[in-house]
């Protein structure tokens, strides 16, 4: 049974997902910024759970004209979660640039938090907020052992 209901759980953040993909790219380039034609959730690092690490992670990215991302630089975060906010960064897709720019950047946020001790419902570990953000949670608690 709860290898159905982990299934179900990835199912729905695959759907909402490709939801909210839809949403994002209908926004627009409005005040100049890049519209967001896919985004991509960072995996929450295991050792950064363990070590009770979260906060927030600013990336810079370069977009090409073609609305790829060609670097992606963290700018201001803990260090156990810079990493896999940058390789997310790099995942995300921008619509092409209409007004004959050949490159840009956007500044993306994650925010990795923790879930609290006692919260064992299942549900989604990633929720997207237009434009540029990104909230996880790891799947389950994690909880330090004391040995």
């Amino acid at each position: 049974m709860r290898v159905s209901r982990l299934w179900a759980v990835v199912a729905a953040v695959v759907l909402i997902g490709a939801a909210l993909t839809t949403a994002f790219a209908s926004l627009g380039q409005s005040g100049g910024q890049p519209a967001v034609v896919s985004a991509a959730a960072p995996a929450y690092p295991p050792s950064a759970a363990a070590a009770s690490a979260s906060g927030e992670v600013a990336v810079e990215v370069g977009i090409n004209a073609k609305g790829e991302v060609v670097s992606a630089r963290s700018l201001e975060g803990h260090a156990l979660l810079r990493g896999a906010a940058e390789a997310a960064a790099r995942k995300w897709k921008f619509a092409p640039a209409a007004d004959g720019a050949s490159t840009g950047t956007a500044r993306l946020t994650f925010v990795f938090r923790l879930r609290e001790k006692g919260d064992d419902r299942p549900g989604l570990s990633a929720v997207f907020r237009p434009p540029y953000e990104v909230e996880v949670s790891p799947p389950a608690v994690i909880e330090k052992s004391n040995n």
